[in-house]
């Protein structure tokens, strides 16, 4: 016999306006993290290196990818159900983990000079 766990119909749209806010908190939270990771392959990567002569693009950049990041993760996975919020939280992850990779290892290059 297998256990179906049972829904209270009145709790759903508790569920579904909790998911909503988490659907906002994640594109809040994921818009600045692209925008960190932007800024810190124009600093490193992309741009010039007279555009970013002091590093403050690279610095700020990577604060923000790294803080926003970090929320993003949190916030998504709430907004899926069941073995998507399980898959999603393990793909995210992955990106945000490879996309700070990426971010740290530019920072490095950059702080050597290599």
């Amino acid at each position: 016999m297998r256990y179906e766990p049972v829904v209270d119909p009145s709790q759903d749209g508790v569920m579904t306006a909790g998911r909503i806010v988490a659907i906002v908190l994640s594109v809040l939270f994921g818009l600045p993290f692209l925008a960190g990771v932007w800024v810190v392959l124009q600093s490193t990567v992309l741009g010039h290196p007279e555009s970013d002569q002091h590093g403050y693009g690279l610095i700020f950049g990577t604060l923000l990818a790294v803080v926003a990041g970090l929320l993003t993760l949190a916030a998504l996975p709430f907004a899926l159900r069941g073995t998507a919020r399980k898959i999603v939280g393990a793909i995210g992850i992955v990106a945000v983990l490879v996309a700070l990779g990426f971010v740290g290892y530019a920072a490095y290059s950059v702080l050597t000079g290599s």
